[in-house]
């Protein structure tokens, strides 16, 4: 029986547009692309978000391979607050409903310690009771470590979590370890609410 609804943070509680920002400082949303893949690309955000190191380590790290970009990574270090364009339509309603419900509902997310700045910014992050995220254990999803982690933190049973996430891959990554997961279609958020409320019977 589910008793936990565990949300991942970017892609379901707010929306994100990295290269609508970097184009917008280069030029055209085509650089922005090409930043992203070359000056940024996922395995340095993903580092961030293992933070085996602080987030700035690996910013100087990439001025360095890049020094002609050194300035448009030191905007975005200080201006990391603007890549996070909104709250996504109907997750804070469905936060409150299952509350209200008597569901537990938990944070598990890939993030560094800019997180904390993003919450200052969107209020929808205070709705969650607790969380686990990859900077404090220094383990990334879909690594079915962290999920694992996640469940002894909390001294939860799998098979009582629902984890919501956009991506395919950290679904499966849930599923490693026993928990029931639903990929969060960030397109049309409102199909993905009305799937959960219909699992959980809140539809009625």
């Amino acid at each position: 029986m589910i008793e936990n609804i565990v949300f991942d943070y970017g892609g379901v509680l707010v929306q994100y547009d990295f290269v609508a920002f970097f184009g917008k400082l280069l030029g055209s949303r085509e650089r922005g692309q090409w930043f992203m893949d070359h000056v940024l690309p996922e395995e340095v955000g993903a580092a961030m978000d293992r933070e085996l190191h602080p987030f700035d380590y690996y910013i100087r790290q990439q001025q360095e391979r890049w020094p002609e970009y050194a300035d448009t990574l030191s905007y975005f270090a200080g201006h990391y607050t603007d890549v996070f364009t909104v709250e996504t339509p109907g997750i804070r309603d469905l936060i409150q409903l299952l509350k209200d419900r008597g569901f537990h509902v938990y944070g598990l997310s890939n993030w560094s310690s800019k997180l904390s700045e993003v919450k200052e910014k969107y209020s929808v992050f205070g709705l969650i009771s607790d969380e686990l995220v990859s900077k404090d254990v220094h383990l990334l999803k879909p690594d079915p470590a962290i999920y694992q982690a996640f469940l002894d933190k909390f001294h939860l049973k799998a098979d009582t979590c629902l984890f919501l996430d956009d991506k395919k891959e950290n679904i499966e990554g849930c599923r490693q370890v026993g928990m029931q997961g639903i990929r969060f279609d960030r397109e049309h958020p409102e199909k993905t609410i009305c799937e959960i409320k219909k699992l959980l019977g809140l539809d009625e």
